[in-house]
C-alpha cells in the first residue's frame, strides 16, 4: 500500500513539474522519497533499492531546475552509488541500464558546471555499458540508449573546442537514428533523426564544411512536417538559428 501511494505521489510531482509548480512538486517528491527510504531499510531487496535510486533522481532533477546544483549533485550521486551496488549485485540489462542513467544524470550536470573532466568520465562510462546492451540485445530501446550517449560524447567534444571528434561521435549517432527511422517510422525516431541532422548541421558548419552542412540541413527541414506538432515549432526555430549561415 505504501508503494503504491508512492506512485501516485511521483505522478502527482511529475505533472506539478510539467507545469512549473516546483513547491507541489517538492513536495510530492520528497513524500514519496521518504516512503522509499522507510521500505528499502525495511526490506532491502533491489526493488525497494530502485525505488529509492528513482526517487532521488526526481530530487535531483527538480533541484536542478530550480537552479540549487549542490543538492542535485547530492541526490544524483546517491542514487548513482544505489545504482552501481545493483548493477554489480544483479548484472542484469535491466540494473545495467539504470546505472547508465544515472551516469549520464552526473554527467549532465558537471556538463552545466563546465567541469568537462567529470563529465567525460561519467559519459564514457555510460557510453560503454550502453555499447554492451546494444551489442547484447540490438533492441530500437538499446540502439536509441547508444545514440544519445554519442550525442553527450559529442557534445561534450564541440564545447571543448573538438570539432572532428564531435563530428565522429555525432555521425555515428546519426546513423544509428536513420537506421531506427527507416526500421520504426514513428514520430520519436524521426524527431531523433531530425535532432542528429541538426547537430550534423553545426558541426559540420564548424569544421568549414558548407556543403556537406546545406546537405544535412535540407534533410533536416525536410522531416519537420512529419514530426509530433509539440516538437515542430521547437525544430523550426532550431534550424532558423542555422540558416543563416547558408545566405
Amino acid at each position: 500500500a505504501q508503494r503504491d501511494l508512492s506512485v501516485s505521489l511521483n505522478r502527482i510531482g511529475d505533472l506539478a513539474r510539467t507545469r512549473g509548480d516546483h513547491a507541489s512538486a517538492e513536495a510530492a517528491f520528497q513524500e514519496c522519497l521518504e516512503i522509499h527510504r522507510a521500505l528499502a531499510a525495511r526490506r532491502d531487496t533491489p526493488e525497494a533499492r530502485r525505488d529509492l535510486s528513482v526517487s532521488l533522481n526526481k530530487i535531483g532533477d527538480l533541484a536542478g531546475d530550480r537552479g540549487d546544483l549542490a543538492a542535485a549533485l547530492d541526490a544524483f550521486q546517491e542514487s548513482l552509488a544505489i545504482d552501481r551496488a545493483l548493477a554489480a549485485r544483479l548484472d542484469t540489462p535491466e540494473a545495467r541500464r539504470d546505472l547508465s542513467v544515472s551516469l549520464n544524470k552526473v554527467g549532465d550536470l558537471a556538463m552545466n558546471q563546465r567541469d568537462h573532466t567529470a563529465a567525460e568520465a561519467a559519459y564514457r562510462e555510460s557510453l560503454e555499458i550502453r555499447r554492451d546492451l546494444e551489442a547484447q540485445l540490438g533492441t530500437p530501446e538499446a540502439r536509441r540508449d547508444l545514440s544519445l550517449s554519442l550525442d553527450r560524447i559529442g557534445d561534450l567534444a564541440h564545447a571543448r573546442g573538438d570539432h572532428a571528434a564531435a563530428k565522429v561521435a555525432l555521425q555515428e549517432s546519426l546513423e544509428l537514428r536513420r537506421a531506427l527511422a527507416a526500421r520504426l517510422d514513428t514520430r520519436q525516431a524521426q524527431c531523433d533523426l531530425a535532432i542528429s541532422l541538426y547537430n550534423m548541421t553545426r558541426i559540420t558548419l564548424g569544421t568549414g564544411d558548407k556543403d556537406q552542412a546545406r546537405a544535412f540541413y535540407d534533410e533536416g527541414l525536410a522531416l519537420i512536417d512529419r514530426l509530433h506538432p509539440d516538437h515542430q515549432a521547437e525544430m523550426r526555430k532550431a534550424f532558423a538559428k542555422l540558416g543563416g549561415a547558408f545566405d
